[in-house]
């Protein structure tokens, strides 16, 4: 039997920036970022996977590090939604202009929005 997972989603984010402890709302205090993408992914969607990878990132021509790929599975493209304004929050927590996002053959990058309020 086949049960069908829906869209998928990847995200990437750098290796160097997943140890590193934020303030969390989401969990209530100082927790690392891996531990609060792994909280908002399990909270927010049916399953999802942490691929340690060997991919290296580059932004306009500069090396900017390894990079760990998130992959995420949704009903209903309107849950695409929580997923961009959650990495719009990581984007600015981490001191990124913006996030590499996957959807299908579609590739994004999510900018945060500059009148909008953020928190992890």
């Amino acid at each position: 039997m086949r049960v069908k997972a829906g869209l998928e989603a990847n995200f990437l984010i750098p290796n160097d920036k997943l140890d590193v402890k934020y303030h969390s709302v989401m969990l209530r205090g100082s927790e690392t970022l891996g531990n609060i993408i792994e909280a908002f992914l399990s909270g927010h969607f049916s399953a999802y996977q942490v691929v340690a990878t060997n991919i290296k990132g580059f932004w306009r021509g500069s090396f900017d590090g390894i990079y760990t790929q998130f992959k995420v599975a949704f009903v209903g493209k309107d849950r695409l939604n929580d997923l961009e304004g959650f990495l719009e929050a990581v984007a600015i927590a981490i001191g990124h202009e913006c996030i590499y996002l996957k959807t299908g053959e579609d590739v994004w990058f999510v900018y945060p929005e500059e009148e909008k309020q953020y928190q992890l």
